[in-house]
């Protein structure tokens, strides 16, 4: 999905499954373009606070946490073929876990 950002579309790809009933995009859009007069911020969904972000980061890392393993080794195995898809000029963004 695209949107108008105030210099050209933006692509943003959602890619929860389940779980939380909104748009992350929809609500991206909507703080980021307030009404008049309001302020522009970010969805709570997006921003922790710095020990909120601290433990998260340590508990990504235990064993039990089987996931940054695997996001490791899936990178590293498919860097070339992830790299021959993006068009030149993009840019990646990594929003990081959650």
């Amino acid at each position: 999905m695209a949107f108008q950002n105030g210099h050209r579309d933006v692509s943003i790809v959602d890619i929860r499954q389940g779980g939380l009933n909104i748009s992350l995009v929809d609500e991206i859009h909507q703080k980021l373009n307030p009404g008049k007069g309001q302020e522009r911020r970010m969805p709570t969904l997006l921003l922790y606070d710095e020990e909120g972000l601290q433990l998260f980061e340590e508990i990504t890392y235990l064993e039990e946490y089987y996931l940054t393993n695997a996001e490791i080794e899936t990178l590293t195995t498919h860097a070339e073929a992830i790299a021959r898809v993006i068009e030149p000029g993009s840019q990646v963004i990594e929003l990081g876990s959650g």
